[in-house]
């Protein structure tokens, strides 16, 4: 009984809404009223009729405001806002299914219409858009955003719209079926089509991302439910041209990947991501645009899509808002050019068992195996304390922990171009153990060590805790900061290309933070704590880096 209480009220007010903005009409009675408003305020108006002869009447007449004019304004305005045409009743309902028809066949008309000779053709997938109505009076099209031809059967398209789902043709287009009409679908912005088999299709839309097997027939969820527990924003799905089963979807929540044809999705890259494209030939190669804030950059991959690096050089604005904002200190690889400080932080011990230490780097090389931030004797991996480090390879870099009894070994990508790199360890005592390269995971540990352990040497920046290892790193460091917490990823992946604010979620767990940017002088202040830095050797004084 309550369920139809509450329905009546709900009608009432629908329709209380609905008479507040469509007002009775005015006396009607007037023998002299134009063609197209006695139409209106007859029993079944043709609406399309009353608008022709509104248009056409005043092409012959000067406009003159008057009751029935603004009731003209307000009755379009009512029927536009009314989509269903519910509030107008059955006989105006079955009118603008009738106007749909003829939109359609007009549609199908346009072509020749317009351009007798024209080699273009319209067609479809056709929808009567009632909703743009209420923004336009222009109600059209199905207003496609993205067409994809099956590569197995090329007579097979399929047609993501702005507010009518997915649509399907079987023969080039000729005639469209729509795929997801049992669905409460409005914008697909990406579907990709399964070289294999036509009826393998992936689209995104409702904020999630489907995926059908019988041509479009019935329609899946794709992924598991703590995925499926966020809502994503779709712009762009590709497949590798080499393997049916791992995709890449760009979203405003990241970049992802599966390699199980959409039971599982890995997040890549966290941020707002716009577009994604495979190298045509070579599939290890393959870009994508992402867009941070008011500005966009672009991304590569060498290793068919598991690892990206950001592409600075020529691309519009990266420049002035990356690379060329960055200070640091620079470090011209003797053994002597370094930096101390006035506390040793003990990380991953008892005192501070969750930890995260990230960074900017810049260099072209090295050789040996240089220590870039330290605590420990490098000389070997098993003493106690903690080394972020360069690979005896001179081209990527590594994070390791010890106890002197026990160790952890974690390697890096390369950052050996020449270009700014954001590396980051994420250390969980109990937990997971992650570096983090340009935002993308590279490496992980769930292995467990012990916290009951300190290290007795210094910590350093530029070389390891006794400051003569025999290798030192040449290049240029700049906004060093360490956490007394395990950041998120996504957290991490937002704020790796800004400076660190107090709107930062975790801003009460930086223990220290050396932004690197005095321009000039030995010391390293700390923007948080009180862990003051200070630089000796050829390079000393932070500068800016070009």
């Amino acid at each position: 009984m309550k369920r139809y209480l509450l329905t009546g009220i709900l009608f009432a007010l629908q329709t209380l809404a609905f008479t507040q903005q469509f007002e009775l009409p005015p006396a009607t009675q007037d023998p002299n009223l134009p063609a197209w408003a006695q139409q209106m305020y007859g029993d079944h108006p043709d609406i399309g009729a009353v608008v022709e002869g509104y248009r056409t009447y005043y092409k012959a007449h000067p406009f003159v405001k008057n009751a029935h004019t603004q009731y003209y304004k307000r009755w379009l305005q009512a029927i536009s806002r009314d989509p269903n045409g519910s509030a107008l009743g059955d006989a105006v309902s079955a009118e603008m299914a009738a106007n749909e028809a003829a939109f359609r066949y007009q549609s199908g008309q346009l072509p020749s219409i317009l351009a007798p000779n024209s080699q273009w053709t319209c067609v479809g997938p056709i929808d009567f858009d009632k909703s743009a109505a209420s923004t336009s009076y222009a109600p059209g099209a199905a207003h496609v955003y993205t067409t994809e031809q099956s590569q197995s059967n090329p007579n097979v398209l399929y047609a993501g719209s702005a507010n009518a789902g997915v649509w399907k043709t079987t023969n080039k287009g000729q005639h469209w079926t729509h795929c997801t009409a049992s669905m409460a679908l409005g914008s697909v912005f990406a579907l990709e089509i399964d070289y294999t088999n036509e009826n393998v299709v992936y689209f995104g839309g409702l904020n999630k991302l489907y995926k059908t097997t019988d041509g479009g027939t019935t329609w899946n969820l794709t992924g598991n439910g703590p995925f499926n527990a966020v809502n994503y924003a779709i712009k762009d799905i590709v497949m590798s041209p080499i393997n049916n089963q791992v995709l890449w979807f760009t979203s405003n929540q990241g970049l992802f990947r599966t390699s199980d044809g959409g039971a599982n999705w890995t997040k890549l890259k966290g941020g707002n991501w716009q577009e994604i494209e495979i190298k045509p030939g070579n599939p290890s190669i393959m870009y994508a645009v992402a867009q941070p804030a008011n500005r966009t950059e672009f991304w590569k991959s060498t290793d068919s899509g598991l690892t990206w690096s950001i592409r600075t050089n020529g691309w519009p604005g990266i420049s002035a808002s990356t690379s060329a904002t960055f200070t640091g200190i620079g470090l011209n690889g003797a053994n002597t050019d370094y930096a101390t400080f006035s506390n040793n932080i003990q990380l991953g011990t008892a005192t501070i068992p969750d930890f995260t230490i990230e960074m900017r780097v810049k260099s072209n090389g090295w050789t040996g195996d240089p220590a870039i931030f330290s605590n420990k004797n490098w000389a070997s991996g098993l003493n106690a304390g903690y080394a972020i480090a360069g690979n005896t390879n001179g081209s990527t870099w590594k994070f390791n922990i010890g106890t002197g009894a026990a160790r952890i070994d974690l390697n890096g990508g390369a950052i050996n171009d020449g270009e700014w790199h954001h590396i980051a360890v994420v250390y969980s005592a109990a937990g997971t153990k992650a570096v983090y390269q340009d935002g993308a995971l590279i490496n992980s540990s769930t292995t467990v060590l012990s916290t009951a352990w300190t290290s007795a040497v210094q910590m350093a920046l530029g070389q390891s805790g006794t400051l003569n290892y025999g290798s030192a790193f040449p290049g240029q460091v700049a906004e060093v900061r360490v956490w007394g917490t395990a950041l998120s990823a996504n957290t991490m992946d937002s704020w790796r290309c800004g400076a660190v604010t107090a709107g930062h979620p975790n801003y009460t767990n930086l223990i220290s933070y050396w932004k690197c940017d005095a321009g000039s002088g030995n010391s390293l202040v700390d923007s948080k704590g009180t862990t003051t830095g200070t630089l000796t050797g050829s390079y000393r004084g932070a500068r800016a880096i070009p």
